[in-house]
């Protein structure tokens, strides 16, 4: 009789565990695990439509970056030293910080390069390091990372010796942003294990995320001198190195290149040689068990009260679903994550567009309510996180309006709580009120259109989100679903905006009345907000019933790999 485990080898079409020691040296485990994920690659375009769908988007964004970026070296190249200086010292740079932070800022590395699933597998821990690596530059990305390089070693190749030391820096660089990135993985992995590694690996990710993102978007609009000096501390880091090692070759200084080139190898060589250990540790010594559980007190008063005006709205299911939800978000890793992201990103976001506009003037705060684009991920999946748990809420008798109703309801704070943080960030900068009633009043009672918007988008493109811990779990990135999730969002982004346009008229309206206005603006935002997330619930409940169970379907544990 055929086990599950047969029926995932036949369905996957994967190499069994018995295929693995005839092919475990050498070239042939190489091979194997290429051909392994190659085959998951091919079957990211035989799957569903929305599989399909990823898997081209992210094969055309990977090909067209990378060829893009390739022309864009071999045109420096051409330009001169300043233009070197200026277009491989900051490309190192971020090429290396979108290798080693992107994929954990994103929601994990990979599950096919998921040590824990290669464990089964009769391989040593350099075995399985190799096999890790081989995986690691088999895809999409890989791939245009490599076209792009491939335009510095066309571009900077102006002789030999340039040709060689040009080569040997790109090949560098791409162990060290694997050796790194993986060392960091398992470093996330080895404190996951703990509630506080949790804590604290959510709060250090958010805040690098921030900082990445402010410092790239800055570039921009720095001037020609500022770039020059921001080089100059750049060249001093493991990236910036490198391309300062192929400006050395092509001055001539031979010695000094190939010095830079031999430094980062050990680098890289003690990087593989910590994640070895780590990753050794990681499998073989368990994880800690024993959890301090502070969130399982009794419900607060104001806990109580949303949840009786819950139970006006959908009933006492959709109360007990939103308390429930409430402490998912007190005790979940992702959902702690996901909240502190968007407060830490929202702040910065807005004030750098702020800055941008002309500095922090009397009625800036009237940007704040752009924070809410950063809580839209939660708000536009309400049924992926913790989807496998659909199955029990429904089977209990519960109906999908209630759950959205529950779950949207305790998904308001990732609406509320950024944008009012940025609100009270942009009146202490700009030292004025000027407008922050307004502003106040849409970000506390608008809250329905996006929520409206989100519940809807929940059922017409809903991707499981697995509560792991585990850095290196992510199901998307092998099937290109990290690209719908993006187009989902703009969607959302886009809708919401132009939803809010007959509020935004009533507010204008409003002004003539002076400070009575607010008797206007808030109850036009409750109930016009009110009313967009009634018709996106009945919309999305209008659209299951259609659809039947295949909603459940997507959302099972299965399909996040699929």
């Amino acid at each position: 009789m055929p086990t599950n485990l047969d029926g995932y080898a036949r369905d996957w079409r994967l190499p069994t565990v018995s295929d693995v020691p005839t092919a475990k040296h050498g070239a042939s485990l190489a091979g194997v695990f290429a051909r392994l994920k190659l085959l998951l690659l091919r079957n990211g375009l035989k799957g569903s439509m929305r599989s399909r769908v990823g898997t081209v988007a992210m094969a055309v964004a990977s090909l067209v970056g990378g060829f893009f970026a390739a022309r864009s070296f071999v045109n420096d190249a051409a330009q001169g030293p300043l233009a070197w200086s200026r277009s491989l010292i900051p490309g190192f740079t971020v090429l290396f910080l979108a290798w080693v932070f992107g994929p954990l800022l994103l929601g994990g590395v990979d599950d096919t390069l998921d040590p824990r699933r290669l464990a089964i597998l009769p391989l040593t821990t350099g075995e399985m390091i190799r096999g890790i690596a081989v995986g690691a530059f088999i895809g999409f990305l890989p791939l245009g990372t490599v076209i792009a390089l491939s335009g510095v070693v066309i571009g900077y190749s102006k002789g030999p010796a340039t040709a060689v030391l040009t080569l040997l820096a790109c090949v560098a660089q791409l162990g060290l942003v694997f050796s790194v990135g993986r060392l960091l993985s398992s470093m996330l992995a080895w404190a996951s294990r703990s509630r506080r590694g949790r804590d604290i690996g959510v709060l250090v990710a958010s805040i690098t995320a921030a900082v990445l993102w402010l410092a790239t978007q800055s570039l921009g609009t720095l001037a020609d001198s500022q770039v020059d000096r921001v080089n100059t501390w750049l060249q001093w880091t493991p990236p910036g190195a490198l391309g300062r090692a192929i400006i050395d070759a092509q001055n001539g200084h031979y010695v000094a290149s190939l010095m830079r080139i031999a430094a980062i190898t050990v680098l890289i060589a003690i990087s593989l040689s910590s994640w070895s250990k780590l990753l050794t540790a990681y499998l073989v010594v368990p994880p800690h068990t024993r959890q301090h559980d502070r969130s399982a007190h009794r419900m607060g008063r104001l806990e109580r009260g949303c949840a009786t005006l819950v139970a006006r709205l959908g009933g006492p299911i959709a109360a007990g679903v939103f308390s429930k939800e409430l402490r998912y978000l007190a005790r979940s890793p992702s959902r702690r994550s996901a909240m502190a992201i968007s407060m830490v990103m929202g702040a910065p976001f807005v004030v750098l567009q702020v800055m941008r506009t002309g500095g922090f003037r009397p009625g800036t705060i009237v940007y704040a309510p752009i924070a809410l684009i950063f809580g839209l991920g939660s708000v536009n999946n309400l049924l992926g996180a913790d989807g496998p748990s659909l199955w029990l809420e429904v089977t209990s008798g519960a109906k999908l309006k209630e759950l959205l109703i529950g779950r949207g309801a305790a998904a308001i704070p990732f609406l509320i709580i950024p944008a009012t943080v940025t609100s009270l960030l942009l009146i202490t900068l700009s030292t004025s009120v000027v407008r922050a009633v307004d502003v106040l009043s849409f970000v506390w009672f608008a809250w329905g259109i996006p929520l409206g918007i989100g519940t809807l988008l929940s059922v017409l493109a809903p991707f499981s989100q697995a509560d792991d811990s585990n850095p290196f779990s992510n199901g998307r990135a092998s099937t290109g679903s990290g690209v719908l999730v993006m187009i989902v969002a703009v969607a959302g982004i886009f809708a919401a905006a132009v939803s809010a346009i007959p509020l935004v008229v009533v507010y204008f309206w409003a002004q003539r009345f002076g400070p009575w206005r607010v008797l206007i603006e808030v109850p036009a935002s409750l109930l016009y907000g009110l009313l967009f997330w009634r018709v996106g619930v009945a919309l999305a409940t209008a659209r299951v019933e259609r659809s039947g169970m295949d909603l459940l379907g997507l959302l099972t544990p299965r399909s996040a790999h699929s």
